[in-house]
C-alpha cells in the first residue's frame, strides 16, 4: 500500500500529462483543419477604345411616282411633256466664256412579251423572259450637247440609263439590270437611231469588237460605258433602255421619268394626259 503523498503526488502527475496530450491533439486538430491560405492574383483588365464603324444607310431607289397631270410644251421648263419634245437646260459662262445647252429626248417605246439575244459564240438566238408578271418595255432616249465648235466645249459628264425611270400607278420602275448590253436583240434590229443613220444601240454605251480577253464570252463584242458628252449632234448619247414593267401596263398610260440633278427632272408621257 502506497502512503497518501506518493499517491497524492501520482495524480497530479497523470493529471499534468493528460493536459498535455489534449494541448497536443488540440493542436493538431487545428492545423489539420486551418484553411489553406490561398495565393490571389488581382488582374487588372485594360479599357481599349474601339471604334465602330458607322452603318451606312444608302438612298433608297425612289418607288414613289410623281404626280403629272399637265404637260408643257416648253422646252426649257422642267416638268411632263409629251415623247418627242425637247427639254433642254442651259448655263452660261460654266467654263470660262463656254456656255452649255443640252437638250434630252425621249423618242419612241416598245412594249415586248419577250425578247430574242443573239449569241455571237454560238451564232443563234436565246429567249428571254421578264420576271412573272412583267413584261418588258424598251425605251428611246438622247441627251446631246448642242454646238458646232469643238473649241466652245465646256465639257460635261453624260447622264447614264440609271437616271431614268418608268413610272406606273404610283410607282417607278428602274432599269432592267439583268440585261447585257454587248447583246443583239432581235425584235430591236430593224430600228434606228434618231439620226436615222444606225443600228439603234443601248444607250449610254459604245459596243465595239475587242480582241481582250474578258470579252471572248461574247466572241469578242464588249459594250463600253461613255463617260463625257461631248458637243455636236453626232456624238449625242443615243440608244434604248430596257425596263420590266407590269404585264397589264399599256404604253399610253407608262411615263417616263428622269433624274438630271441642278438641271432639273422631267419627264415624257406616251399620250397626252390633259385628254
Amino acid at each position: 500500500m502506497m502512503p497518501p503523498e506518493r499517491v497524492a503526488y501520482q495524480d497530479w502527475v497523470e493529471l499534468g500529462i493528460f493536459f498535455v496530450v489534449a494541448i497536443l491533439v488540440v493542436g493538431c486538430i487545428f492545423v489539420i483543419t486551418a484553411p489553406v491560405p490561398v495565393e490571389t492574383t488581382t488582374v487588372t483588365t485594360e479599357t481599349q477604345n474601339i471604334t465602330v464603324a458607322p452603318t451606312v444607310t444608302r438612298a433608297p431607289i425612289p418607288t414613289a411616282a410623281p404626280v403629272l397631270t399637265t404637260y408643257t410644251e416648253d422646252q426649257f421648263y422642267p416638268g411632263l411633256r409629251l415623247m418627242g419634245q425637247l427639254y433642254t437646260w442651259k448655263r452660261l459662262n460654266v467654263s470660262g466664256e463656254k456656255d452649255l445647252e443640252v437638250s434630252t429626248l425621249v423618242y419612241g417605246g416598245k412594249l415586248l412579251p419577250l425578247y430574242h439575244w443573239r449569241s455571237e459564240q454560238w451564232q443563234e438566238y436565246f429567249l428571254e423572259f421578264p420576271q412573272r408578271g412583267s413584261q418588258f418595255l424598251v425605251v428611246m432616249v438622247a441627251q446631246w450637247m448642242n454646238g458646232t465648235t469643238q473649241q466652245d466645249d465646256p465639257s460635261m459628264w453624260g447622264f447614264d440609263l440609271e437616271h431614268f425611270g418608268i413610272s406606273y400607278a404610283g410607282k417607278v420602275y428602274q432599269p432592267d439590270v439583268g440585261y447585257s448590253p454587248n447583246l443583239r436583240i432581235r425584235e430591236l434590229e430593224n430600228l434606228s437611231d434618231l439620226g436615222d443613220v444606225d443600228r439603234l444601240k443601248p444607250y449610254g454605251y459604245d459596243v465595239v469588237y475587242s480582241t481582250e480577253r474578258n470579252a471572248s464570252v461574247n466572241a469578242g463584242w464588249m459594250a463600253i460605258p461613255k463617260s463625257w458628252l461631248r458637243m455636236g449632234f453626232s456624238n449625242r448619247w443615243d440608244g434604248y433602255i430596257i425596263f420590266q414593267v407590269p404585264a397589264d401596263a399599256e404604253i399610253g398610260d407608262l411615263v417616263v421619268v428622269s433624274d438630271f440633278g441642278e438641271f432639273g427632272d422631267a419627264a415624257w408621257s406616251y399620250r397626252n394626259l390633259n385628254t
